[in-house]
């Protein structure tokens, strides 16, 4: 009988079937209105967006139908609250905002999000603790994609005031870390310190200004960890079960580089290495030998350079699967600043254009538009 009238309503122009895919559609904007408009107001109109909802989420859950989901939040979430379960629904908004962000729609994620929240009792929120922990997380990096700083912050600062164990705000510091850098003027030196706050937390401590004798002495450490192996036994370690901390030391490397903190980044990189002998190695190592090679190709000792970029070269080759942010962060490094040394530029290309393609996909526009524009430049000094 449906299928009779929904044939019906295709003939008198109101539907269009969809061959492709098999499904009907309005065929226009206003129809679907007007058609709305039928439903009273009130009640009646709310058990009917229930009733839809209900049966999109069911419906959706199992077949994988990704925009079921999105249509059954947004009737769910223009009801009022005592129809729904608020648990239930706080936890479709992240699961409908999760999807939205693995598209970039951001802007559509942190409605979702808000509404989540929304969803939860002040009071006993965070008895649900590690759906509260995700949720506020999502949250917090979201408002930071979409620059909304303050708003940032205060979903960190939940995150920080109710998490149980330094593990589980991780994730809330790297974000507050980018956060207090992007902010307002971009202050880069501010971030710099909560990073450095954050990494003693760890029980790793570093001076703001290191001197020459600080960087020595974490030679000297890495060298007798190392026990006389070469630099690249590195590469053979094993994956480190828990990279947080590696997490917070690329940040504090990157802010210092900001900075023009140098010697810094040297000695944070140094201590990831040193750590490794013990801990293993995670996918932000190529990261951390960049941070020692490039230093050493501006001073001219494009030797030792050159022995980093390999080490950097043969650590990317063990977390080939992984080509995130940190893997197109450092193959843009690599071709800019040290295997240009000894191969044509033209070699180059297409390991520029894939870190930008990446870049793109994992970290914002503005990375993969910064990339473009550095990859413009070398080239003009390459003609």
């Amino acid at each position: 009988e449906l299928s009779r009238y929904l044939k019906r309503a295709v003939s008198e122009g109101l539907l269009r079937y969809v061959s492709i895919s098999g499904k009907y559609a309005f065929a226009h904007d206003r129809i679907q209105e007007a058609a709305y408009s039928y439903v009273p107001q009130g009640e009646d109109r709310d058990q009917l967006r229930v009733q839809i909802a209900t049966l999109l989420v069911d419906r959706g859950s199992y077949s994988r139908e990704e925009w079921m989901l999105s249509v059954a939040v947004h009737h769910l979430n223009s009801v009022p609250t005592r129809y729904t379960s608020p648990n239930d629904l706080a936890r479709l908004n992240l699961r409908v905002a999760k999807l939205a962000a693995s598209k970039a729609a951001f802007s559509q994620a942190v409605k979702l999000l808000r509404a989540g929240v929304a969803c939860l009792a002040k009071d006993t929120a965070w008895e649900n603790y590690h759906f509260c922990l995700e949720l506020f997380n999502h949250l917090a990096e979201t408002e930071y994609f979409l620059g909304n700083y303050d708003l940032a912050e205060a979903a960190i600062d939940e995150i920080l005031e109710n998490a149980v164990s330094l593990q589980d705000k991780v994730t809330a510091h790297f974000t507050l870390v980018k956060t207090l850098g992007e902010k307002g003027s971009r202050n880069y030196a501010l971030a710099v310190e909560k990073a450095l706050e954050i990494s003693k937390e760890y029980g790793q401590e570093f001076p703001l200004a290191p001197s020459k004798s600080d960087l020595l002495r974490e030679r000297i450490g890495l060298q007798t960890k190392l026990r006389n192996r070469p630099l690249v036994t590195l590469a053979t370690f094993p994956v480190m079960q828990d990279d947080s901390l590696m997490k917070i030391f690329d940040l504090l490397c990157t802010y210092a580089d900001f900075t023009q903190n140098e010697r810094l980044s040297t000695m944070v990189s140094l201590r990831a290495m040193r750590l490794s002998c013990s801990k293993g190695i995670s996918k932000r190592f190529p990261q951390f030998a960049m941070n020692l090679g490039v230093p050493l190709r501006r001073k001219g000792k494009f030797k030792k350079a050159y022995i980093y970029a390999n080490l950097a070269t043969t650590l990317m080759h063990r977390f080939e699967e992984e080509k995130g942010a940190e893997y197109a962060k450092t193959l843009f490094r690599l071709h800019a600043s040290i295997l240009q040394l000894r191969q044509p530029f033209e070699d180059s290309l297409e390991a520029f254009l894939e870190s930008q393609r990446i870049s793109f996909l994992f970290e914002f526009r503005m990375s993969s538009a910064t990339m473009l524009y550095s990859f413009c430049y070398i080239a003009v000094g390459f003609r």
